[in-house]
């Protein structure tokens, strides 16, 4: 299901309820479950999704531009990319909104505030989410010093990348990048001048 069609669903579903029975507090907390996995498998592809657009942007701009899209055609595809996660930004500010409007005895407000706190513990969850799928894909997108491969893509789709202190043998504290595959454990840790990653494990 997109996000566009969940938004219209979810007012189609409140038009059709009594005058008393409408709630929209407890609407948004009714779908936050359907909601949360739609923005952890839109944020898990996203990454991936802008380096395609990135390497095919002449052939993508040119066939929006045939299609009547604005020059550059890209435009529109970033743009469209980027629309869910603002969405998201904004349902905690309008849902606040509408609690500071209700007077304290309203019915509605408790759920209304239950749901604005599910929200925005929604989008912080998305937005760090966001930033660990990004940098777990500028790992193994890009070239591995010490990785006899082009990239761990070669590897298949990465599961999980965990980031930990490590404590070296001079005492010094360095990080440590867990990324598990299909029965592979690669260790990386930043290359020298912070410049790209360096495997320490592959096993």
């Amino acid at each position: 299901m997109s996000l566009r069609l969940f938004q219209s669903i979810m007012v189609i579903i409140l038009f059709r309820l009594s005058i008393s029975k409408q709630s929209i507090g407890q609407l948004f907390l009714s779908h936050l479950e359907e909601l949360t996995k739609l923005y952890r498998t839109y944020v898990a592809n996203h990454p991936r999704a802008v380096a395609i657009l990135t390497d095919n942007s002449d052939k993508l701009s040119e066939y929006m531009e045939s299609k009547g899209a604005s020059s550059p055609g890209m435009f529109t595809l970033t743009i469209s990319l980027s629309k869910p996660m603002r969405r998201l930004e904004k349902y905690p500010q309008e849902i606040m909104e509408l609690s500071r409007q209700m007077p304290d005895g309203h019915p509605d407000k408790e759920s209304v505030n239950k749901a604005h706190q599910a929200y925005d513990s929604l989008m912080l969850e998305t937005q760090e989410l966001r930033k660990k799928k990004e940098m777990e894909f500028e790992m193994v997108s890009s070239p591995v010093e010490g990785w006899p491969g082009k990239n761990l893509m070669e590897l298949g789709e990465c599961s999980a990348m965990v980031q930990a202190n490590h404590l070296t043998s001079t005492g010094e504290v360095s990080d440590r990048y867990y990324l598990v595959f299909s029965g592979v454990l690669v260790v990386l840790c930043a290359g020298q001048n912070l410049n790209g990653y360096e495997l320490k494990v592959s096993k």
